[in-house]
């Protein structure tokens, strides 16, 4: 019987797999998983990233008592050869995958733009979508083998209008597919589920985008963040990358074993009060003015 009871050690004994591991939101999912005792294995294009991915943790481990394990591959997903590499390079190190987090992705090319041009969908749809199917299927006999459960990223962007065309086109189409992948892997013990997540900016370590887009306004989280319901021990305007990772990583743990070809929302309400592209722009920077005027 699961014991739901133990939360610091959960991931303890689970070799857990994190795709997109040298971003601001992969580098959080493997700090909880580290925390909780996961052996993890982290890949990404960004080699630097990675190496301070790892320094983080090692600082973390200093301060906290049998942590997990920790090792990392310098691997982009977006060559032919990517997929039988990912392959080999798990495959050296372990004999079955307990956790898949994958959480690369992002807005590339000219997408701000009223219509992006083929070249930015072609190269969002490869960088956004394609690449999960292509991680799935190279470590798929090891998710079989152990009954893995699998945590993707998806944005409010794919289910609301919210512009970047070609970005948002991209990760709707993640979620046909996890659904179809979750029907038929589900009776050989996969599970696979997408996050829908809205804003998540760590202040101090923004991205470059975010970066550029708060020095252009330095008030820009709070307005983002002014309809957005936040817990009273938490002193953010926004969510941070760690409570995205927390939601990630519950996921693909046993206690959301019931949970499989499921979406789901986490961007503090912007699904459902966030108005259409045109709207934004008219009636304010992320809500509508309908929210603005209550």
């Amino acid at each position: 019987m699961l014991d739901f009871i133990r939360t610091k050690n959960r991931y303890e004994a689970r070799t857990a797999v994190v795709f997109g591991a040298a971003g601001a939101l992969g580098s959080c999912v493997c700090r909880q998983l580290y925390v909780g005792r996961a052996r993890v294995i982290a890949f990404d294009r960004d080699a630097d990233g990675l190496a301070r991915v790892q320094e983080k943790l090692l600082r973390d481990a200093e301060v906290i008592s049998h942590p997990g394990t920790f090792e990392f591959f310098q691997l982009d997903m977006g060559t032919d050869e990517s997929v039988e590499a990912l392959r080999a390079e798990v495959s050296q190190r372990t004999d079955e995958v307990d956790m898949l987090l994958c959480v690369a992705g992002g807005v590339v090319g000219e997408d701000n733009v009223p219509f992006p041009s083929v070249s930015t969908f072609r190269q969002s749809w490869e960088e956004n979508f394609l690449t999960v199917p292509k991680v799935m299927f190279a470590l798929l006999d090891l998710l079989v083998a152990g009954k893995g459960a699998i945590s993707v990223t998806s944005s409010a962007n794919a289910v609301c209008g919210l512009g970047q065309m070609a970005y948002s086109s991209a990760k709707v189409s993640l979620h046909a597919f996890v659904r179809c992948f979750a029907v038929q892997y589900g009776h050989l013990g996969l599970r696979a589920n997408l996050v829908v997540l809205g804003t998540a900016v760590d202040p101090n370590f923004p991205n470059a985008r975010w970066a550029k887009a708060m020095a252009n306004d330095s008030d820009l989280l709070s307005k983002i963040g002014a309809w957005s319901p936040r817990d009273k021990s938490l002193d953010s305007h926004v969510p941070h990358p760690e409570e995205a990772a927390a939601v990630l990583c519950f996921l693909a743990s046993p206690e959301a074993s019931m949970i499989n070809g499921s979406e789901i929302v986490a961007d503090t309400g912007w699904g459902i009060s966030v108005g259409t592209a045109f709207e934004m722009k008219k009636g304010g920077a992320w809500f509508n003015r309908v929210a603005r005027s209550s």
